[in-house]
């Protein structure tokens, strides 16, 4: 599994889902301390595979350096705001459609994209950008993240921490007298499906 790299506090965040949920999931109660702490792993464990904080963050700093490209990367999304861009000491402004700007403009896309720009862009124009400078530092502040995790997110969680209730001891095999069975998911790791499912939401590079 990816190692999550971007959570400054660390792997932990809210869980995806309360007691409540767990216990409607499973169809009886589950002990709230029990409940908590599985739903906290099974949250955790879909964070290191999406490789996002998955929590709704504000303000968040962060540097990057310039690769010589039109874009940088921004390492959390959704991106919801980006209130400052400072390249080499430099204050970029936000853009604004139809100006030219001789200290340069910024734009940003909510699936992370940083642009610099020097032409606003307009109807009849699209925006035109700059190049970021190789190896150049540009401090970013921006917010991002989920007031509310995507519904794959939670019910994967959910799945996860369900078959760890109903199979503590994470056993692969089961078998009783002449009964012998197989769990389909014995582990907070993910199947292929449930990564598959989370394809739209992880983080990407370029």
């Amino acid at each position: 599994m990816t190692l999550f790299p971007y959570a400054p506090a660390g792997l932990t965040g809210n869980p995806f889902f309360t007691a409540d949920d767990l216990s409607a999931r499973l169809q009886t109660t589950v002990a709230d301390d029990t409940a908590t702490l599985l739903a906290t792993l099974a949250s955790d464990a879909v964070r290191e595979d999406v490789r996002l904080t998955v929590d709704a963050v504000a303000d968040d700093p962060v540097t990057l350096y310039g690769d010589d490209g039109q874009i940088l990367l921004l390492p959390e999304r959704p991106v919801t705001a980006v209130t400052s861009v400072v390249l080499a000491g430099q204050t970029l402004v936000p853009v604004i459609t139809g100006a030219t700007s001789t200290m340069l403009m910024y734009d940003w896309r909510p699936d992370g994209r940083l642009y610099r720009i020097v032409y606003g862009g307009s109807f009849y124009a699209a925006e035109l950008m700059f190049k970021w400078p190789f190896g150049v530092p540009v401090q970013i502040t921006y917010s991002h993240g989920w007031l509310t995790p995507p519904s794959a997110m939670k019910n994967i969680a959910l799945e996860l921490a369900a078959a760890a209730y109903v199979n503590p001891e994470l056993h692969n095999q089961e078998r009783v007298g002449w009964v012998e069975w197989t769990t389909g998911h014995a582990s907070m790791t993910l199947t292929t499906a449930q990564r598959t499912a989370l394809d739209p939401y992880r983080r990407l590079d370029i």
